[in-house]
């Protein structure tokens, strides 16, 4: 299992659409600026988690494999 730490500081700062590479399932830890987790799918399905600071997430390898998950930047 991979354990992340992803802090934001503010509406800049962002990810780009990855999938991660290891093969194992995730834990996020969120801390910052309040975001948006966005997940898409090769059909462009999307769904999206907010994330206030202090927020855990749990993703399984399957979901790493089928889609790839991006932090907006805040508009």
């Amino acid at each position: 299992m991979g354990i992340f730490l992803n802090c934001y500081e503010n509406e800049n700062d962002y990810a780009p659409y990855y999938s991660d590479r290891y093969c194992h399932d995730a834990v996020l830890l969120s801390l910052g600026s309040k975001r948006i987790l966005r997940f898409k799918n090769k059909y462009s399905d999307k769904i999206n988690f907010n994330l206030d600071s202090g927020s855990l997430l749990y993703f399984s390898d399957n979901v790493n494999k089928n889609f790839r998950h991006s932090v907006l930047k805040k508009k």
